[in-house]
């Protein structure tokens, strides 16, 4: 499987390759063009609010990040939900969230999200596929980059993720 050799390499060198200038906004779109079939195919809308936003990094692991966060946005929305994207600069911060309409994660599970192999019990463990390494890979990757990622859900109600990074100032 991809993801525990993707946690190993974070581990040994959790900071390999040249940042490079790194647009939130654009980074964001090119990963969702990849997911739309599957979000259309699953009834679900995805609404952009994508205002540039720059980072240093490296945007294949940039692109991980969003990658993961979709996907499982995909997996726990029901058909008929939605999920919405932004990107921005707040307070000399680069921000990007990726919240859902899903079902949302239980407040016992809600502390262990980012753990290795955390499965949160009974609803959230049904989407096939998922190891529980996507959210720990996430917060590595942001660890590496001087980022944070912070959750925030609702039982029911959905599910944001909050990514931010010191802004980098420049052309991207």
């Amino acid at each position: 499987s991809v993801a525990p050799r993707a946690l190993a390499r974070l581990d040994a060198a959790p900071d390999q390759g040249a940042r490079v200038p790194v647009d939130l906004a654009s980074l964001t779109l090119e990963t969702l063009d990849t997911l739309r079939p599957r979000a259309a195919q699953r009834d679900i809308r995805i609404e952009t609010d994508l205002q540039p936003a720059r980072i240093a990094g490296r945007p294949d692991q940039i692109g991980r990040v969003f990658a993961n966060l979709l996907d499982n946005a995909l997996d726990y929305t029901r058909p008929g939900g939605g999920i919405r994207l932004s990107t921005a600069v707040d307070n000399g911060q680069s921000v990007a969230i990726v919240a859902d309409t899903g079902e949302g994660i239980s407040p016992e599970d809600l502390p262990h999200v980012f753990d290795r192999f955390y499965r949160a019990s009974r609803t959230r463990s049904r989407a096939e596929g998922h190891a529980g390494l996507g959210l720990a890979i996430c917060k590595g990757i942001m660890d590496a980059h001087g980022g944070r990622i912070d959750v925030a859900s609702k039982p029911g109600r959905g599910t944001a993720f909050t990514l931010r990074w010191p802004a980098e100032s420049g052309p991207a």
